[in-house]
């Protein structure tokens, strides 16, 4: 029992300041705000409502202006010009005037400054603008996934728009396309300084170098491991020893103050320490993080090609019209790509919400009939697969939901497969656009019990009451970082004693 004490206490003293450094920061990830711009925020970069009166004459680009096959184009405001953002098989997307088909270099920077401007409500004469080449402090992470790897999830080089004042922001706009990348406010600036920086270990001087923070935070957890398990056995040994040595009256000679904060620091830390232990694990499948949102290469399978103008009937001025003659919201945006096999036109509104028409015959096909979303599950899984059942969520479940703030569009369709583990399952349809917004397969349905909901707390019974969620989470990283504290007070007091005690002989000698 002896070399259990000695394995918490020199363990516990190193690993009680990174766990309450981990509990306390864990308080702020809790209310972490990303960085990345939402699709409220990408889509009020545009502008204003486009008008289907202006867009007469208005065609689809050709293949030619742009320089390679279209998988999809977007009509919006740049500034007071119509232009064309149209993505291709390439890294980048490109720019084209929408009446006279010329090719754009991109956006100057005051453009920038003024979408910035626009967007946040703030006068351009306001603002500090510049060219970035390289990540900064803010402009580097775009979700928790990234955390971990060294991809890059936002375009580079970059503008970056500072407003002073007493509510200072940062906006960062693709200078190839003039979308909106990243936001940085209050919010997102404290949650990175005291919340992502020491809880996931990013400094810039780690950036880049995933396999050295991986080795560094497995190592951290498993001291935490190491010290829980050591703690919680020693804790329960300490406490039935403390209960059968103590006097008839209930008193000890130890100072108060110290025996008070660790008879406390004892039980808790004996219940708390399956907490903790609990914590690292999960800790671990945290480090893993499967992704619930598909990747592009799942996303393409969806698509059915390119898109070529000779297979619009509608035009983008007709589309228009059609949308807002069914009394839909205005339109700031609107999108050409495929859907399967049919060229359709993506109407995107303020809200976020879209409404898509078929590019063929002009029928609103949002929200998507049965048949639609049973083709899309046919095209994704490449095989017929028995449908157990399709639900329409306009609300969050189990699998599907926001994280810090990031709202996963909704309504969705819910497809629940009656396939096993053969297929993802259940698998969640946007019911407005009909792209796949999230599959849940093994990984991630282990990921989402065994790492999320251990490390988080995020179970249903919670989650979906966020004040009960907000306390009980909030809670126990409050206990965690005061249980640390407290074991560290304790770890330094104990080995003054001992360093005193160990020099007392050699005092009274001389």
């Amino acid at each position: 029992m002896r070399f259990l004490f000695s394995i918490h206490r020199w363990t516990g003293i190193a690993v009680g300041l990174m766990a309450f450094t981990w509990f306390a920061s864990g308080i702020v990830v809790h209310w972490y705000a990303f960085v990345d711009a939402t699709d409220a925020q990408l889509l009020g970069g545009y502008s204003f409502p486009l008008d289907s009166k202006e867009l007469r004459g208005v065609r689809l680009p050709v293949e030619s202006a742009v320089g390679a096959p279209m998988r999809r184009s977007v009509l919006h405001r740049l500034e007071r010009q119509l232009v064309w953002e149209t993505e291709t098989g390439r890294a980048t997307a490109t720019l084209t005037d929408a009446r006279s088909g010329t090719r754009r270099a991109g956006v100057t920077l005051a453009e920038a400054t003024a979408i910035a401007g626009r967007l946040v409500s703030r006068p351009a004469t306001d603002a500090q603008a510049s060219v970035i080449t390289k990540p900064d402090a803010y402009y580097y992470e775009q979700s928790f996934r990234y955390e971990f790897s060294d991809q890059q999830s936002f375009p580079l080089p970059a503008y970056r728009v500072v407003f002073g004042g007493p509510r200072p922001i940062g906006v960062y706009v693709d200078p190839t396309t003039g979308r909106v990348a990243a936001v940085v406010g209050r919010r997102q600036r404290f949650t990175r300084l005291f919340g992502t920086l020491p809880h996931f270990l990013n400094p810039s001087f780690l950036r880049g170098h995933a396999t050295l923070r991986w080795g560094i935070l497995v190592v951290l957890l498993l001291g935490a491991f190491v010290s829980g398990v050591s703690g919680l056995v020693y804790g329960i040994w300490t406490l039935w020893r403390q209960r059968r040595a103590r006097v008839p009256d209930g008193t000890d000679r130890r100072r108060p103050l110290r025996r008070s904060i660790a008879d406390w620091h004892n039980w808790i830390g004996a219940v708390f320490g399956a907490l903790v232990v609990t914590w690292a694990v999960s800790g671990y499948l945290m480090l893993w993080y499967p992704e619930v949102t598909p990747n592009p290469n799942e996303i393409a399978r969806l698509e059915g090609g390119t898109i070529r103008p000779s297979d619009y009937r509608l035009s983008p001025e007709s589309a228009l019209t059609v949308v807002s003659s069914a009394g839909r919201l205005p339109v700031v945006a609107l999108q050409a790509r495929r859907l399967l096999q049919r060229p359709v036109y993506d109407a995107r509104h303020l809200n976020g919400r879209s409404t898509v028409v078929d590019g063929r015959t002009g029928v609103i096909l949002s929200p998507l009939p049965d048949s639609i979303v049973r083709s899309i599950v046919r095209a994704y899984l490449g095989r017929d697969d028995i449908i157990r059942r399709i639900s329409y969520l306009d609300h969050y479940d189990a699998y599907y939901y926001d994280l810090h703030g990031r709202l996963r569009p909704l309504p969705v369709y819910r497809i629940d497969l009656a396939s096993g583990n053969r297929a993802p399952s259940p698998l969640y349809v946007d019911a407005d656009r009909g792209e796949l917004v999230g599959r849940v397969d093994g990984d991630y349905r282990t990921f989402r019990w065994y790492g999320s909901a251990l490390h988080t707390m995020d179970f249903p019974v919670l989650f979906f009451h966020p004040t009960l969620w907000h306390v009980v989470l909030v809670g126990l990283a409050l206990l965690g970082a005061i249980l640390s504290g407290t074991g560290v007070w304790l770890g330094f007091t104990y080995l003054l004693r001992l360093s005193r005690s160990s020099t007392s002989p050699k005092k009274a000698a001389s």
